[in-house]
């Protein structure tokens, strides 16, 4: 199993690389996944815009996008806009970490094939708890 994370941004969210890829680890042994790699890139607005409309024909960044990938030991990328993350939790009244936690658990359990709804968002919020705690 491996966990590649690129960035240069963690000091607005005050995460460190050990602490994400050890949460990540721990969703991924949660889901019995541990043994296929993921990508997580923590990137500026513009990264998300690009692929946004690349991808998504939408015009402007988002939070978050998950690229699920067709290989069996591999689950995809994760792009995580952290202007977002701190905007966001600004809006919202959360920690910008328990945010990005929020955002990178719906990337993740997109990954795994999640789509939106009930059921997403209950498992969300419980796993935001859980990894928080």
């Amino acid at each position: 199993m491996e966990i590649s994370l690129k960035t240069n941004l963690l000091f607005l969210v005050h995460l460190s690389p050990r602490e994400i890829k050890e949460r990540f680890l721990f969703l991924m042994d949660k889901f019995a996944c541990s043994s296929k790699g993921m990508e997580v890139i923590l990137a500026e607005d513009a990264l998300l815009a690009e692929l946004n409309e690349k991808f998504l024909q939408c015009v402007g960044p988002t939070n978050v996008l998950s690229f699920p990938a067709e290989r069996e030991d591999y689950l995809g990328e994760l792009v995580i806009s952290i202007p977002a993350v701190v905007r966001e939790s600004f809006l919202y009244a959360q920690e910008p970490e328990e945010h990005f936690w929020r955002l990178a658990i719906h990337g993740f359990l997109h990954l795994l094939g999640f789509e939106h709804g009930e059921e997403m968002y209950l498992l969300t919020e419980e796993l935001v708890q859980e990894i928080n705690a």
